[in-house]
């Protein structure tokens, strides 16, 4: 019935310009970067959440059976569930591509670290732990922000070479 003036109504409407497509994965990949450092991070906050759990277990037994009031083995062990988050994070999120993937191990590390600092007292190992908090946080933020590196447009440029034949023909 109608489909002549269907047609015909079609015929009429100019064709929209069809726009270039920008293709997101040509040049970003969504694949998770740093794995393997993740994996790293990881295991080495394991380890360092098993000696601080063992250290602060014996230690605040060590101090409750001499009768001390004042025991670090509670900042012992804060500071080994800091590290154990942290290493939960790494495995969790790794296959994550998201600056909170390192971001959020570096608060606990950090937030571990200055407690560490603040309630070490004479202890001196309690001092190495908040500088290795302080230092794995670090190593978070350096992998935060380098794991944002993608296409730079200003820095793709082709082979000089290239350029200079592309006009000749061969």
């Amino acid at each position: 019935l109608e489909t002549g003036a269907v047609g015909r109504k079609s015929a009429k409407k100019k064709p929209e310009p069809k726009a270039e497509e920008y293709d997101d994965e040509e040049y970003f990949d969504d694949d998770p970067r740093f794995r393997p450092m993740r994996i790293i991070l990881g295991i080495i906050s394991l380890a360092a959440f098993g000696y601080l759990i063992y250290r602060g277990f014996v230690t605040g037994l060590a101090d409750t059976t001499e009768g001390s009031t004042i025991s670090s083995g509670m900042t012992y062990i804060i500071i080994a569930l800091c590290m154990l988050v942290s290493a939960l994070l790494y495995f969790i999120m790794m296959s994550r591509n998201t600056v909170f993937a390192f971001l959020l191990p570096m608060v606990f590390y950090l937030g571990g670290g200055i407690f560490a600092f603040l309630q070490r007292g004479d202890d001196m190992q309690l001092l190495i732990a908040a500088v290795a908090g302080a230092v794995l946080a670090v190593v978070s933020l350096i992998l935060a922000l380098t794991s944002r590196g993608g296409y730079d447009e200003e820095n793709d440029y082709d082979d000089a070479f290239e350029d200079d034949y592309a006009d000749e023909d061969y």
